[in-house]
């Protein structure tokens, strides 16, 4: 495997993993109902359990959208200059060329992402499927933006790992939209760094 295939996937499980470990399988009394942000979540934890990325995607912020296909594009962009285009877009599920990708709307976009990354690291559903995620509440910044605390466990050869995190939300007028992690563009920058070195 080309290293800056590797690199990629790995950073891209990473980015995945960091996104969506706090809308793993929870065990939480958490009513799905109501459009509260720690339901917005509840209802997020369902979508993935069962699969339903497209649900779950539903449930992020149009900005969180937007922001994605920028990252993943600026991305692909430095794939291509370095010419290993091919090796970016097996992480998009049924995306033909790299044209293909650009004219995908936000949406599909990070739907095409989300089941390309997991399909070749099936490792992240069972890692979302085994975690189990306590919601404590969550903490108002000014009227829009809302932080939901969690503490999520999860088991690997027997060894417990837990840990408080926190996932954010921004009012998209109806309700409430996950917004992203601040690690994706730390993430980004290495990436395309990468791309852009020397082979």
């Amino acid at each position: 495997m080309n290293m800056s295939f590797r690199a990629f996937t790995i950073a891209s499980t990473c980015f995945v993993a960091i996104l969506l470990a706090c809308t793993a399988h929870a065990q939480t009394k958490v009513q799905e109902n109501g459009n509260t942000p720690e339901a917005v979540a509840a209802r997020a934890m369902a979508s993935l359990k069962e699969n339903r990325i497209a649900d779950f995607t539903g449930m992020m912020h149009p900005e969180a959208l937007r922001q994605t296909k920028t990252v993943l594009l600026d991305i692909v962009d430095a794939a291509e200059k370095a010419n290993q285009a091919d090796q970016v877009m097996i992480l998009f599920s049924d995306v033909p060329s790299t044209q293909a990708l650009r004219d995908l709307d936000d949406a599909s976009l990070f739907i095409a992402f989300l089941k390309g990354v997991m399909k070749i690291q099936p490792q992240i559903r069972n890692a979302l499927q085994n975690m189990t995620v306590e919601i404590i509440g969550h903490v108002a910044e000014g009227p829009d933006v809302a932080h939901v605390v969690y503490r999520g466990s999860m088991s690997q050869q027997g060894i417990t790992i837990t840990k408080l995190a926190v996932m954010s939300f921004k009012s998209n007028g109806a309700g409430w939209g996950m917004l992203m992690t601040g690690d994706l563009e730390a993430m980004t920058a290495g990436l395309k760094l990468r791309f852009q070195s020397p082979n």
